[in-house]
């Protein structure tokens, strides 16, 4: 991560004065010798988690290689994004073609090598792609905002279907990072919403409380996370609408803050007996599922 974060994140100012083609070099040789050490050690030592780690490095240096080609092409999909440097902090459509050659390549190497922590780079490749993607479609005007909350949420449930159905399909866990990061899109977009009535705002509280039984019947605690902040969401907006400007909300929030607590510890108490209701419950037609 460290690596990583450093050939991504922390790229400073200073490698906007390299060429396009000196920054696809430096990723290209980066890359290579972090896939030359993976597949040494996962191959011939049999040291399959180093090596593995090794492999999602040099994964991770794709995106540098693509961005370097582009820019000293200067082909790019919508506008030009800019620096390097600013691919993780900001929005822009230019990333795109950078995010599908990261994807087609992290598909490559997770066949060649099937080591789950490659599926990381591709969950946040795809994250980024949900909010990049919107930029493409639409230029920006006065609903730009909502046009890409909407398509981030839609862009996460396939992503969320893809992750279940791997789910299905291996035994290893390839499917916690898409759970996560398709989640990261679709109750990022699903939140970010203004619900105009407390009809709507209802409605947002009962779909996360659907996430919550969702992770009951896929046990998957992804799913229970994000459905309790959408809960407490809800449940802290109760209790301000009901005690604004009272001494009493600061013991209100922490009121309900316990109850969720003692929620928490019944469900973990009694989860086995509510995973079996959870099965029981579940019709014979979606048994298979």
């Amino acid at each position: 991560l460290i690596v990583m974060a450093a050939m991504t994140l922390y790229v400073g100012r200073h490698w906007d004065g390299l060429s396009g083609l000196a920054i696809a070099v430096i990723g290209f040789l980066y890359g290579a010798v972090f896939l030359i050490a993976g597949d040494l050690l996962t191959r011939r030592a049999g040291m399959r988690v180093p090596g593995g780690l090794c492999v999602t490095v040099a994964l991770a240096m794709v995106p540098m290689i693509v961005y370097g080609i582009q820019f000293e092409a200067g082909l790019w999909p919508g506008t030009d994004p800019g620096a390097y440097g600013d691919f993780p902090r900001y929005i822009k459509g230019g990333w795109f073609a950078m995010e599908v050659v990261t994807l087609a390549v992290g598909a490559v190497l997770l066949r060649l090598y099937r080591f789950p922590f490659l599926v990381f780079v591709i969950g946040v490749v795809l994250w980024f792609m949900s909010m990049d993607i919107a930029p493409l479609l639409v230029e920006e005007r006065a609903d730009y905002f909502e046009i890409r909350r909407m398509v981030s949420m839609v862009f996460g449930i396939p992503v969320l279907i893809v992750a279940y159905l791997s789910d299905l399909r291996f035994r290893r866990d390839y499917a916690f990072w898409l759970y996560l990061f398709g989640m990261l899109a679709f109750w990022g977009g699903l939140s970010l919403s203004e619900a105009e009535t407390e009809l709507g705002r209802f409605l947002y509280c009962l779909l996360n409380v659907a996430l919550i039984g969702l992770s009951v019947f896929l046990r998957r605690r992804v799913f229970m996370v994000f459905g309790v902040l959408g809960v407490m969401g809800y449940l802290g907006y109760l209790a301000f609408r009901l005690f604004e400007d009272s001494p009493w909300f600061p013991f209100a929030l922490s009121g309900l803050g316990i109850l969720v607590l003692l929620v928490g510890y019944a469900v973990l108490k009694n989860r086995e007996r509510l995973a079996v209701w959870a099965d029981a419950a579940v019709p014979s037609v979606l048994q298979a599922l």
